[in-house]
């Protein structure tokens, strides 16, 4: 029975490693799973970011040849009453419509432009996120490998300290003391020896 009972124990030492290393890939799974998301999501606003430029683009350009269109029938209309547009309010007048048209123009662009920067800061802090999820993905695998060797380390070693206990196995530090003993017994010991100077005594007032 004792023999089943360390068995028992390394095998749940290796198991709980294997599941504590599971657990940690999961994790990782998850957190790339999420850095996936916020990829396709940041690759979505940049796309968005250009098709709303592209929009205002456009409607930029429909108000320039709108305004172009609205100019050239403003100057025939001066023109057939006998007004030349070239000085005086008529002039002043064509200007002002022209300086409205480009404003408009302007200002479409202007807006076109806040709405892609939007799109585009919202891109860049996704992928921002995404970069950090997958960096917590490496962190959890790495703690995972090392949490997991060092609870199958651990355990497997409380086994084979249980079966030293037991008698299964026999202790490497007392078998290393035993050696040293017999090695004792068997072999000659030499104790290194000194000469030991004495001063002489002396005798009847006399040195002997």
């Amino acid at each position: 029975m004792s023999e089943v009972a360390v068995a028992l124990q390394a095998v749940s030492s290796i198991a709980q490693g294997v599941a504590q290393y599971r657990a940690a890939e999961a994790q990782s799974e998850a957190a790339k799973a999420q850095a996936a998301a916020l990829e396709y999501n940041a690759d979505v606003s940049a796309k968005e970011a250009e098709a709303v430029r592209q929009r205002f683009s456009y409607e930029a350009a429909l108000i320039r040849q709108a305004g172009a269109r609205m100019l050239s029938e403003q100057r025939a209309a001066y023109a057939s009453r006998g007004y030349a547009t070239t000085t005086g309010t008529p002039l002043h007048m064509v200007a002002e419509t022209a300086r409205k048209i480009e404003t408009d123009k302007m200002m479409k662009l202007y807006q076109g432009d806040v709405e892609a920067r939007k799109q585009y800061s919202a891109a860049a802090l996704e992928k921002t996120k995404a970069q950090s999820l997958r960096s917590t993905a490496g962190y959890y695998t790495d703690v995972g490998r090392t949490g997991s060797l060092l609870t199958m380390t651990t355990g497997l070693g409380q086994a084979y300290m249980t079966g030293i206990d037991l008698g299964l196995f026999e202790n490497p530090f007392k078998s290393e003391v035993k050696k040293k003993e017999q090695d004792k017994r068997g072999g000659v010991v030499i104790t290194p020896t000194f000469p030991v100077y004495e001063p002489p005594t002396l005798i009847s007032g006399k040195q002997k």
